[in-house]
């Protein structure tokens, strides 16, 4: 739902689309394509994972980056300083953070032997004011 606060100036996105399915290998990572977030101010992104029945579920990260050229990824401004954030399983986590930079890109990173999640990213983008 959207916030009426917010009314004509959020743009929704979708990172990960529900359900999305990881599987990998210990230490595995998975970036988002990058968004170009120049007229944006602000996101508001829920992420959910799931646990995984009848398998040992991996610690994931997910990690917000931020960049001017594509190359060089920084975290983007959360309460940790890592830029990264665990939602515990079966739960929403609602983050959000400012942009500082011109493009924008999620990635989740999976630890643990021969690692499968399942997960969605989706919210919000805010558009700058002029």
């Amino acid at each position: 739902m959207i916030d009426p606060t917010y009314d004509g100036l959020q743009v929704p996105v979708v990172l990960l689309p529900r359900f999305t399915t990881l599987l990998g290998q210990a230490e595995d990572e998975f970036p988002t394509l990058p968004l170009d977030v120049t007229a944006f101010e602000t996101a508001r992104i829920t992420l959910w994972r799931a646990s995984m029945q009848g398998l040992s579920t991996p610690t994931a990260f997910f990690l917000f980056e931020e960049s001017t050229d594509r190359l060089v990824w920084t975290p983007c401004e959360l309460t940790s300083t890592s830029g990264e954030t665990i939602p515990t399983h079966d739960t929403e986590k609602v983050v959000s953070f400012p942009f500082g930079r011109k493009w924008f890109r999620l990635r989740v990173r999976l630890v643990g032997g021969n690692p499968a999640l399942t997960c969605w990213a989706q919210g919000f983008l805010i558009r700058r004011q002029r």
